[in-house]
């Protein structure tokens, strides 16, 4: 099975996915130095592309345009099933840092809560920095949410 990466309208995800050396293989995926899964289907030598890449797609986000959280999912395809890694980044111009806000790699069934979970630290997190809601249009926290939805729900119309 292929991973194909769309955004909300369908379309495929473009290059935002780099390459990451490759730290330890686990049930058949490679694993970059963070833990962050890899594409099992696309290794170069000791390198594997990004599965999930919230800062460098930038499909779904909350905040503004100086800080903010982003987010990104996708299916993880382990040799004893398949998971979801939920993933998000947070970027602060104004605290002068960029890192992790949350990565998870979760069984279907409870991926939606994760989703909403990170949802609302980002939530929390805008709250305690004072920072303010816009700049996404429709695809926010609620479409990051709704995306994630979906993915499970092919995962179950492909079981």
């Amino acid at each position: 099975m292929s991973i194909v990466r769309l955004d909300r309208k369908g379309n495929t995800m473009s290059s935002d996915y780099h390459y990451q050396k490759i730290a330890k293989m686990v049930e058949g995926v490679p694993f970059d130095e963070w833990n962050h899964a890899l594409d099992r289907q696309d290794i170069r030598g000791n390198e594997a592309r990004d599965l999930t890449s919230p800062y460098g797609c930038l499909c779904y986000g909350m905040g503004d345009g100086d800080d903010f959280h982003c987010f990104d999912a996708a299916v993880v395809h382990l040799d004893s099933g398949d998971m979801i890694a939920i993933h998000s980044v947070i970027n602060s111009e104004t605290g002068c840092f960029i890192q992790d806000g949350g990565y998870d790699i979760v069984k279907p069934e409870i991926a939606v809560a994760v989703a909403q979970g990170m949802v609302d630290q980002a939530y929390d997190w805008m709250a305690d920095n004072e920072v303010r809601q816009y700049g996404w249009g429709k695809n926010n926290g609620k479409a990051f949410i709704n995306a994630v939805k979906r993915i499970v729900r092919s995962m179950k119309q492909a079981a």
